[in-house]
């Protein structure tokens, strides 16, 4: 481009990537961002709001759809320690799954329904984190109905 320094190039492709990656928040300082990831770390409902774009557009912004999906897999980790890590007394007189387990259930479905209605190719193997999913519900349900039979 005449008239402009390599310098001054790269300075313009910056900022351009700069208001894509924070798009309305390009101004905040980071220590906003920390008080917001905790924020949607300690409180689910931030995270919700975040999350779902009900009535604003931050699940549009590259930055917050980061912080969200680092928030989702701290949950989802959770929720796996809840149900594999720790040991809990069960009883075999009742076959329905308890709180936590339910939780889990939820969170696969939601997984499952996200990968099927993602956009993308389907073809070849296009389907491999469809079946890993279903095939985790599965086995999860049938490992414990295993193990409550002894």
């Amino acid at each position: 481009m005449p008239g402009y320094n390599n310098r001054e190039r790269k300075s313009n492709i910056n900022m351009i990537l700069n208001h894509y990656r924070f798009g309305q928040l390009m101004h905040w300082e980071d220590w906003k961002f920390i008080m917001l990831f905790l924020a949607a770390l300690f409180c689910p409902f931030v995270w919700v709001y975040l999350t779902l774009g009900v009535k604003n557009k931050y699940n549009h912004i590259p930055i917050i759809k980061f912080i969200c999906r680092i928030v989702s897999h701290l949950y989802y980790m959770f929720i796996l320690i809840l149900t594999v890590v720790i040991p809990w007394k069960h009883s075999t007189e009742n076959l329905l799954p308890r709180f936590y387990e339910w939780f889990l259930l939820l969170w696969l479905f939601g997984m499952l329904v996200a990968e099927i209605t993602r956009k993308g190719e389907r073809s070849g193997m296009g389907w491999i984190p469809v079946i890993i999913l279903v095939l985790g519900i599965v086995l999860h349900k049938t490992l414990r109905l295993y193990y409550l039979e002894f």
